[in-house]
């Protein structure tokens, strides 16, 4: 129900001071880590994709993309901002994929919302193909996030020596790494177990 009404307004509160300035610095981190991959002919898979942000800030000219969320409402607007066809309502932890099936997955402001953090990499893990390119996000725990619990929705905030153990217990291995207000953005790639 709240992600339906949120995502009425989700794009619009974007545009207005101080979120823009964050906005920016979040796509300005997500644009720099997308253009270390190899995006020709990639199967590329956005997890949690909201409104379409990511797909349009990362992979604007491909349409080899799927887009998933949780919420219809949210999956909606993301088809008509992105004109890709395959949208997928699904659980972030609980995806409807055969194994090995995409070579870039994105998973960007997802994290913070699911409380078993481990179910989403294993997820990536198992749909990736070894190799894979993925790039997530987490929202540490610091004074700005714990903010955002008055938005509404309970987060699972986590710190950078969480984050690398979930790392380790499902074979990822961390490239590049990138910082803004509410985020910590990384491309890792998928380990051989």
């Amino acid at each position: 129900m709240l992600w339906r009404l949120k995502a009425i307004v989700y794009d619009a509160c974007r545009d207005l001071y101080p979120f823009s300035k964050v906005y920016r610095q979040e796509v300005a981190a997500l644009r720099s880590l997308c253009s270390e991959l190899e995006l020709v002919k990639a199967r590329i898979l956005d997890i949690g994709t909201g409104t379409g942000t990511t797909v349009k800030a990362c992979y604007p000219m491909h349409k080899n993309v799927t887009i998933t969320d949780k919420s219809i409402s949210m999956l909606r607007r993301a088809k008509c901002s992105t004109g890709l066809s395959r949208c997928v309502v699904a659980d972030a932890a609980t995806l409807p994929f055969k194994n090995g099936c995409f070579d870039v997955i994105s998973a960007v402001g997802v994290l913070e919302y699911i409380a078993n953090s481990a179910a989403l990499m294993d997820e990536m893990h198992r749909i990736g193909i070894p190799k894979a390119s993925v790039v997530i996000t987490y929202a540490p725990r610091k004074l700005a996030n714990k903010l955002r619990y008055f938005l509404g929705h309970p987060l699972h905030l986590i710190d950078d020596v969480q984050f690398g153990k979930l790392l380790k217990n499902n074979a990822f291995t961390e490239k590049e790494r990138r910082f803004s207000w509410l985020q910590t953005q990384i491309l890792m790639t998928i380990t051989d177990f």
